[in-house]
């Protein structure tokens, strides 16, 4: 594609977002896979990768307020302005097309946003982000796991190749080079145990200059559903799945001090149902996007692990976010609500022995917090556990009922 320009809260000095080619600022694309695609992708696929990846581009781009309240201010929430080539702008310029992307962006962000799309230079078919090949498929899928290597997506994976015979793909956002070992071991481990039935599929997406300056970036959600839905077409698979548990994905607010989008929106069921609007609105045949493990804590979903003889694999999936605070021993901060979620779970699960203490960076029960930041979070995250044990089921939809 050409240049994206984006403005943000009016300035006149724009982000560019250029998408591979000369002098990019943003790289899209996978892996060579062994397996060969089914079709080769609509053009409005493409599309929808490439404007879901300047959305992310933009999103990680500039900074918001603090992650608490008192440093909110009137920085915290964005105005953006996108200016986005695609190959077919006459799609993208209806208003029902239009009003759904920005119902999906501003969910996942609660920023404001409009867009604009214009005439891309790009050919229409000889882009091949997925490495396709028109001579046909040797893999023929039945579901796309989108799979991250955290605990969630792993049991997913798991329960999905265990109790069914399905033949899963499994696709992973690139984007952080630490993860990328895990993820593969992970996605290995089920291709070995499951032969025949497990095809992982990695998507570089990626920033090429500079790291991100807001962390928060809960635009990824798009990003990774554009590429499970191109993948499904790609593969001919009638479902896309993400996996991750009910108390994160309803997005139980952890207390007014933690705002907005440090609350994740991932798999929301307002955020999935948007997407799945989305999807219908640019597409003759989208594939449905759904998270089968809405309904499960934490817990639940470890002791499926066990239960489905996984357990040895739990210290290899990393529920961790601080990406720069991980290493080769302390592959969890220990000081992040996603760390808290996980040990806590296993502990109840009785699967301690397969999570040792010396993973965490800071020990969960008993390590020392000097921060403002990670205080913070850990006094706000027990106090939620708390009030939430104290609720009857009344008193739970008064608190969070919408």
């Amino acid at each position: 594609m050409g240049e994206a320009i984006v403005r943000v809260d009016g300035s006149q000095t724009p982000i560019i977002v250029r998408i591979n080619g000369q002098r990019p600022t943003f790289n899209l694309g996978t892996d060579a896979l062994q397996a060969k695609a089914l079709r080769e992708l609509d053009p409005v696929l493409l599309d929808l990768m490439e404007i879901a990846s300047t959305v992310f581009a933009a999103d990680g781009a500039i900074a918001r307020g603090g992650a608490t309240r008192p440093d909110m201010g009137a920085g915290w929430y964005r105005q953006f302005d996108f200016e986005i080539p695609v190959r077919n702008p006459e799609l993208w310029q209806r208003p029902d097309v239009t009003a759904a992307l920005c119902e999906v962006v501003e969910t996942l962000t609660e920023d404001s946003v409009r867009f604009r799309f214009t005439q891309s230079n790009a050919d229409p078919i000889l882009q091949p982000y997925l490495d396709l090949d028109p001579n046909g498929a040797s893999f023929d899928a039945d579901e796309v796991v989108l799979f991250s290597g955290g605990l969630d997506s792993f049991a997913g994976a798991l329960e999905l190749l265990a109790t069914t015979s399905s033949r899963v793909i499994l696709v992973t956002h690139r984007s952080a080079q630490k993860a990328i070992p895990r993820q593969v071991e992970l996605g290995q481990y089920l291709a070995k145990r499951f032969p025949g039935r497990v095809l992982h599929v990695n998507i570089l997406a990626r920033r090429t200059d500079q790291e991100a300056r807001d962390s928060t970036q809960r635009s990824r959600t798009l990003l990774f559903a554009a590429f499970g839905q191109a993948v499904a077409h790609a593969f001919g698979a009638g479902r896309v799945s993400f996996f991750e548990n009910g108390i994160v994905s309803h997005n139980l607010p952890l207390s007014p001090q933690i705002v907005g989008t440090m609350a994740t929106r991932t798999t929301h069921p307002l955020t999935l149902r948007t997407i799945n609007r989305l999807m219908q609105v640019v597409l003759s045949e989208p594939v449905g996007i759904e998270n089968k493990y809405q309904w499960l804590t934490k817990s639940e979903v470890v002791s499926r692990i066990e239960q489905y003889g996984a357990a040895k694999q739990i210290v290899r999936a990393v529920s961790c976010t601080s990406i720069r605070e991980q290493n080769s021993l302390h592959t969890h901060c220990g000081a992040c609500t996603q760390c808290f979620d996980r040990r806590f779970a296993i502990l109840h699960a009785g699967l301690a022995d397969y999570d040792p203490e010396e993973i965490y960076g800071t020990d969960i029960l008993f390590g020392e917090r000097t921060t403002h930041r990670a205080i913070t979070m850990a006094v706000e995250w027990t106090s939620h556990a708390l009030r939430l044990g104290d609720l009857d089921e009344q008193a739970f939809m008064t608190a969070f009922g919408h």
